[in-house]
């Protein structure tokens, strides 16, 4: 067993410098698994930054329904999860290992310097004895050359029979004189020489290992320090692998759902128009002595679907939305007014009933906090010092405009559905022109021409205006007739510019300033044409006669006038 107190009794430096690497190698692989944490923090910053830039936006959420996709999202979740257990990790690694290994250096170096303190005290008092030793040796070896030279001298003497007695004899007592000075320097040389000895021993025997076996201890616990580190730190990573598993493992259960078939019907059930095949084509027969002008030959095809040609009444009823939530009665609820007329029959199927759930949910919420006022209004009746029950009666009247203008539009949409359903089922498909005559002057042939590109009316349309298609013995410029299945309105686009059809006129109570784009302005007094009544949202489409500006008006701050039903086709 080594033991550094024995075999390395005279390395002091070199178990020193030994000491020194070691906790500098401490040092370094507390700043090792420092910059790990920061590697790790970095790679998760990127995995977060990585699944954010591919997250899907809110205009791709419809595209949630592709079993692909949502592959994709659980995959993104589950790197964000990966990114989290790397955050762990890092920050499992900063405070069990990081930190511990600097105060573990902190208190090494500390001790080590102790140490060193230590062993270079002793080393300087084991250096004094041995000063003071040389300094009882010299003295020692000084009165032996006195004692030597008063002994020669006084041995002369004796012989010089020149010399008188008195002179021998105080030759004599030097001599006697510096022997008792040599015997007394002899003894106190010799008693250092044996402290010196002793000490030496004791500092070689006992100091010295004592302070190198401490160091030596200092230096294991350096090295179990690191193996502790490094054990501890495959410990806790170990500890989150099986939460990494098991995000690879919910990678691979979302790559297995996926649904290629599944994916197809989405596009289907998306994209699905609900029209039949068109018609064959018919011959046009030339002999038959029937003919068209030139240019009034239109082959759609495909055919015009029904509600695809939009008219710019219908344009206009677009920007509708745009308005809505002008006022508090429609404020935190921006409802979009729109029957998707210009879609196919089974898109606009499903986008209505898409809109009816949504109606739904705002209803119930709304109705939700009617109960809740309605119950705080109670308890203030009950209890008048909690609050007065007049100050719910606002809140109350809002709420209830907001549940009807939900409701009512929750009806129109209900029209729509049924309209739309009762179109599927009888496959119904705009009339596509597979046949024109040809007739120069035929007022007959003309209108066939005009009525082959209109749209077959649905059931539920009955009721709906037939087009007026005014048409002239040397015209050949009919009107195109195109019904649409917003609000059972009709609209057309005449030949003739600048006429379009007015359905009331409209006396201003109030006078309004326009605040937003879309709106018209208005004195008290006026009189507006109305080109489209109030769809329920509190706004009327009208013109003003004067200048011939359009706009969208409150309808609180107007008198309407809606002409009869028979008298519709006016004129602007």
């Amino acid at each position: 067993m080594a033991n550094w107190g024995i075999d390395l009794w005279d390395r002091h430096d070199a178990v020193a410098a030994h000491t020194q690497k070691g906790i500098d190698f401490l040092d370094r692989l507390a700043q090792f698994f420092k910059e790990r944490c920061q590697v790790e923090l970095k790679y998760a910053r990127d995995l977060k930054n990585l699944v954010k830039s591919f997250q899907t936006k809110k205009k791709e959420e419809e595209d949630s329904q592709f079993s692909c996709l949502r592959a994709f999202t659980r995959l993104s979740g589950e790197v964000n999860d990966l990114a989290g257990q790397h955050e762990r990790l890092a920050e499992e690694l900063q405070a069990h290992i990081v930190q511990k290994v600097q105060l573990q250096s902190k208190e090494l170096r500390e001790e080590r310097k102790r140490y060193l303190d230590e062993a270079s005290r002793i080393q300087k008092t084991l250096e004094s004895y041995i000063q003071q030793l040389e300094k009882y040796k010299r003295l020692y070896e000084k009165a032996y050359r006195e004692a030597q030279k008063a002994q020669d001298l006084f041995l002369k003497a004796d012989e010089n029979q020149e010399l008188s007695r008195k002179a021998v004899e105080e030759h004599k007592m030097v001599a006697r004189k510096k022997a008792e000075e040599f015997e007394l320097a002899k003894q106190d040389y010799a008693s250092k020489l044996q402290e010196t000895n002793t000490f030496q021993r004791t500092f070689y025997e006992q100091m010295i290992p004592s302070v190198f076996q401490r160091m030596q201890e200092l230096d294991q616990r350096k090295t179990l320090q690191v193996r502790d580190s490094v054990k501890q730190a495959a410990d806790i990573e170990r500890k989150i692998q099986p939460i990494i598993d098991k995000c690879l493992l919910e990678m691979i259960k979302s790559a297995e759902e996926v649904n290629p078939q599944a994916d197809a019907l989405v596009v289907v059930e998306r994209y699905k128009s609900g029209f039949d095949h068109p018609g064959d084509i018919v011959f046009w027969n030339l002999e038959d002595g029937k003919s068209v002008d030139n240019g009034t030959l239109h082959n759609h095809y495909p055919p015009i679907r029904s509600g695809s040609v939009r008219t710019v009444s219908q344009l206009e009823k677009k920007q509708r939305k745009t308005l809505i939530g002008i006022f508090p009665g429609t404020k935190g609820k921006e409802l979009v007014r729109d029957d998707f007329s210009d879609q196919p029959p089974q898109q606009r199927k499903r986008k209505v009933l898409e809109h009816i759930k949504q109606l739904n949910a705002y209803i119930r919420q709304e109705s939700n906090t009617r109960d809740a006022l309605m119950k705080m209004k109670g308890v203030y009746e009950a209890n008048p010092s909690m609050g007065d029950p007049n100050s719910v009666n606002g809140q109350l009247q809002e709420n209830a405009v907001k549940l009807d203008n939900l409701r009512g539009e929750l009806a129109r949409l209900q029209v729509c559905l049924e309209e739309t359903e009762q179109q599927l089922q009888g496959h119904s498909q705009p009339r596509g022109p597979s046949q024109v005559s040809l007739s120069s002057n035929s007022h007959q042939a003309t209108r066939g021409s005009a009525d082959s590109l209109v749209p077959s009316p649905s059931p539920s349309q009955s009721s709906i205006k037939q087009a007026t298609i005014s048409n002239s013995h040397h015209s050949h410029s009919p009107a195109v007739a195109t019904t649409g299945l917003d609000d059972g309105e009709q609209d057309f686009y005449e030949a003739a510019p600048g006429e379009e059809e007015i359905v009331g006129t409209c006396l201003a109570l109030y006078d309004f300033e326009a605040q937003s784009e879309g709106a018209l302005s208005f004195e008290e007094g006026e009189v507006l044409l109305i080109l489209e009544a109030d769809q329920g949202d509190g706004w009327t489409h009208a013109r003003r006669r004067s200048n011939n500006d359009e706009g969208f008006v409150p309808t609180s701050y107007v008198k309407v006038t809606i002409y009869p039903t028979s008298n519709t086709n006016h004129n602007r």
